[in-house]
């Protein structure tokens, strides 16, 4: 019988734990885009070890719509910013929401 043992499974769960503490602040204190990306690949990294390549890959399947329709809205939530792009009645989209 094969198990499907990671590397994260020889050690406590609080290892695991800090783990993604550890990007999660990064993430949350580093604002630049190099940050967030190098973040962001090092979570999809941890999540193909842990579940697999497969499993993580349909897992983002589904997670993609749900960030498309977040960043398509995320204008209309967003006043703040000195460019404005355009007006939709008394709405006004900055280039800082986009």
């Amino acid at each position: 019988m094969q198990t499907n043992d990671t590397i994260f499974d020889r050690y406590h769960p609080a290892v695991a734990l800090i783990y993604c503490g550890v990007f999660l602040a990064f993430s949350t204190a580093a604002m630049h885009p190099v940050y967030l990306l190098a973040t962001f690949a090092g979570l999809v990294a941890y999540n193909a070890v842990l579940r697999g390549a497969k499993a993580a890959l349909s897992g983002m399947l589904w997670q993609a719509p749900l960030v498309l329709i977040l960043a398509i809205a995320n204008p209309l939530f967003v006043s703040a910013g000195s460019t404005e792009l355009f007006r939709i009645g008394t709405k006004r989209m900055h280039l800082l929401g986009v």
